[in-house]
């Protein structure tokens, strides 16, 4: 691959570190208000694989006036690797956001989630588009952001205990708009990588966080699902 910092059209990776984080909510998809146990052991699980959801640096793909590209933000999850078993039923997406500010005070900008499946291995190095089948989506709004802090969007989508998905933060061109986005990561650690695709800066296919040419390979994007889902009587028995 190119290296990153070989700028296209004026356009550049960047990120700095540090900061605290607060969260803002946002409406998408009506995600419910969540499952009590039903006495088969149905409960609200958050998958995460970042070691911490703090908010101390950011990513993005922008222009010198660090003006947004087109950009996806991906975490690919094996309901296996977190005892779940069964169906899984998302309720809600919370990512990381450094700071967003709309172009002409309008005060937001759009963004999109999507859940797909994904039929490829978790883990590698990449993900593979011909392997994503998309099984929803919300169109939201970023309000402006100027502290660091994480944003919940509500969707809803059923994984089968036996299938990977994706989630993906897909973020349009905000050029003409002035729109600038920065995504919150943090240096922390994590379990699985994070994926990142923005072609104007020469990252054409989903590539994991630490090959994408940061600065540093140890970024990690702040991202977690939260839904409904039974754990395996292993799990249960080892609380």
């Amino acid at each position: 691959m190119m290296p990153i910092r070989r700028i296209v059209a004026s356009m550049s990776l960047s990120i700095v570190l540090p900061v605290g984080c607060g969260q803002v909510d946002v409406d998408g998809a009506d995600g419910g208000s969540g499952a009590a146990d039903d006495g088969g052991g149905i409960e609200e699980v958050t998958l995460s694989q970042a070691n911490s959801s703090a908010v101390t640096g950011w990513v993005t793909c922008g222009n010198e006036a660090m003006h947004t590209s087109e950009s996806s933000f991906y975490r690919a999850f094996a309901l296996g690797d977190f005892d779940i078993v069964g169906s899984f039923h998302i309720r809600r997406v919370t990512f990381g956001v450094y700071r967003a500010i709309a172009g002409g005070g309008v005060g937001s900008q759009p963004a999109e989630l999507k859940i797909h499946k994904y039929s490829g291995p978790v883990g590698g190095d990449a993900l593979d588009p011909s392997m994503l089948t998309m099984v929803s989506s919300t169109a939201f709004p970023i309000p402006d952001v100027t502290e660091p802090r994480t944003i919940d969007v509500r969707l809803v989508a059923d994984i089968d205990g036996s299938t990977s998905f994706v989630v993906e933060l897909f973020v349009p061109n905000g050029q003409d708009e002035m729109n600038l986005f920065q995504a919150g990561v943090n240096t922390q650690g994590e379990r699985a990588p994070a994926y990142f695709l923005a072609p104007t800066c020469l990252v054409s296919e989903p590539t994991s966080f630490n090959l994408v040419g940061f600065p540093s390979p140890d970024y990690v994007l702040v991202l977690s699902v939260t839904g409904d889902g039974r754990r395996s009587a292993a799990e249960l028995g080892a609380r």
